[in-house]
């Protein structure tokens, strides 16, 4: 009986010792995305609606790559996708749920980004936005069953597209309809196609001028 009782001793302390220890099995969970129906989200010409051949995904830029301070164009190759979501076209719904199972990203920004394709140029749409407070936390932090909402509502920094109360980089070829929730932006055409349209209308008024 002796011995029982120092075994079962043995085990409280073991156990003990493992509440005080981080909960590396466990991180919170984050939710993100927009769950909630109803909501309409448009492309860049304010009429057409997302559909389900863009991607709708959680993720980080590789550290120290900071795409405020960085041309968009240059976004796509620092980009790290942590988590997929996929898009219920009819509700205006896209959400899933991660939970981070290591420390690689933590304390870095997390964002929000929708696209159709990663080429920065006139077919492209893309939305991408965050929250100051969307940093991704340690991966034993917190206890299980802990929960983080990150969802569009909350966003207050939109760096492509724009929301009702905030508008990002990119261009709006036309306005949604009130009451729309997101909005994809797209890209300047090309500078080259930019500049020889230019120069060709250039040389057309050239010549009518000399005619």
């Amino acid at each position: 009986m002796t011995h029982f009782r120092t075994h079962i001793k043995s085990l409280a302390l073991v156990a003990g010792f493992a509440f005080f220890l981080p909960n590396e099995g466990f991180g919170q969970t984050i939710n993100w995305g927009n769950p909630t129906p109803g909501y309409e989200n448009y492309q860049s010409d304010g009429s057409s609606f997302w559909d389900t051949g863009f991607h709708f995904e959680f993720g980080v830029f590789e550290d120290p790559f900071d795409p405020e301070l960085n041309p968009p164009n240059l976004w796509a190759d620092k980009w790290i996708t942590l988590d997929t979501a996929t898009y219920n076209a009819g509700a205006g719904v896209f959400a899933d749920s991660w939970i981070p199972s290591n420390n690689d990203y933590m304390d870095q920004q997390g964002y929000i980004f929708v696209y159709n394709n990663m080429t920065a140029d006139e077919t492209t749409e893309w939305f991408l936005a965050t929250n100051p407070s969307w940093v991704i936390p340690a991966s034993g932090q917190g206890q299980a069953g802990m929960k983080l909402d990150w969802i569009v509502s909350q966003v207050t920094r939109v760096l492509f597209g724009q929301t009702p109360g905030e508008t990002g980089d990119g261009i709006e070829g036309g306005s949604p309809p009130a009451g729309y929730e997101l909005q994809s932006f797209t890209f300047v055409p090309e500078p080259s196609t930019t500049l020889l349209f230019g120069g060709l209308i250039g040389a057309f008024f050239l010549r009518r001028t000399k005619d």
